[in-house]
């Protein structure tokens, strides 16, 4: 086996046992004749001679070598399967393979490493360009110390401290309820675990709809008092004026339309929105204005498919779907 190029090491928390440290990842590229399976029990016979001994797996490793790519393309055995699972699923991997073999098609989803390879979300103008890039941006919702942690070993971009903690924490049967100061206690706790998550925190039901001043009072509180980095509101041309005062103080804003769960009794239902010509309309032109007045990303909530799709390609912010 020759080795023919090498990548930068790559640092990596560990992943589903994490009472470990964390891990160094290298790439080599190689040229060899053997074939995958003799390939991958002289790696195997390499790992024993270095002193490997598997006590649990995914648990703390000396060392671990995979064959994650072969210019032969597609390789399944008992012993082997290339492309190796991980390709697609860690970032890192994808990373070292766009390195290597960058301009490479993925043989089974036909794309190029290099344009699977992704990067981080630190701040608001990496959303932007992510999507100037093509790359799928990752968010989920969190309301607590315990999951915020999970998610923070994970390669997840942003997280969302929604106020649907009104449901799942808090057992009503919708989020009218939660208040401002309830959402700076879950985002507090959510951002003291986040890490390097962008963390986006819900403005709740009555405290930015029908008056700008207020709005911009409940989101500097929020921001001051949970260290959350931006805020998302519900709503298009109706809280336009909450939302431009808000932006006024420097703080990113989110949209959310479609599905927007502080209206539900105005809904009456938690089903698919903007299915008729109408309300789909509408909901286009407040997306194209909510871009246009500043928000950094869009979120559709329950909406046809084919109308999110129209949507992410006319307007030049990310849209995220839920």
């Amino acid at each position: 086996v020759e080795i023919l190029k090498s990548t930068k090491p790559v640092i990596t928390s560990p992943a589903l046992v994490h009472n470990q440290g964390f891990f160094k990842n290298q790439g080599l590229y190689t040229k060899t004749d053997l074939e995958p399976e003799k390939l991958i029990q002289l790696l195997k016979e390499i790992e024993l001679k270095i002193g490997r001994v598997v006590v649990e797996r995914y648990g703390p490793r000396i060392i671990d070598i995979d064959i994650v790519w072969w210019s032969e393309g597609i390789f399944n055995s008992d012993q082997v399967k290339i492309p190796h699972y991980a390709n697609k699923c860690r970032p890192w991997v994808r990373s070292i393979l766009a390195e290597i073999v960058g301009e490479q098609l993925d043989p089974e989803i036909k794309q190029t490493y290099r344009s699977m390879d992704v990067m981080p979300i630190h701040k608001i103008d990496d959303f932007f360009e992510k999507k100037k890039k093509g790359e799928k941006i990752s968010l989920l919702t969190v309301y607590d110390y315990s999951f915020a942690r999970i998610l923070a070993r994970t390669s997840l971009d942003s997280v969302l401290v929604g106020d649907s903690l009104g449901n799942v924490m808090q057992g009503n049967e919708s989020t009218i309820p939660v208040t401002v100061d309830q959402m700076i206690y879950h985002a507090a706790s959510v951002v003291r675990a986040a890490e390097k998550a962008l963390v986006v925190v819900d403005l709740p039901f009555g405290s930015y709809q029908g008056n700008s001043k207020n709005a911009l009072d409940s989101a500097i509180r929020i921001m001051k008092e949970s260290g959350g980095h931006a805020v998302k509101l519900e709503g298009g041309a109706e809280i336009k004026e909450s939302i431009e005062r808000i932006l006024t103080a420097g703080i990113p804003v989110m949209g959310h339309l479609g599905l927007t769960p502080q209206s539900i009794y105005k809904f009456g239902t938690y089903q698919v929105r903007a299915k008729e010509e109408a309300e789909a309309q509408k909901l286009i032109e407040d997306a194209k204005l909510l871009a246009s007045i500043g928000c950094f990303a869009l979120v559709l909530e329950k909406v046809p498919a084919a109308l999110a799709k129209r949507v992410a390609e006319e307007i030049p912010i990310p849209v995220i779907g839920i």
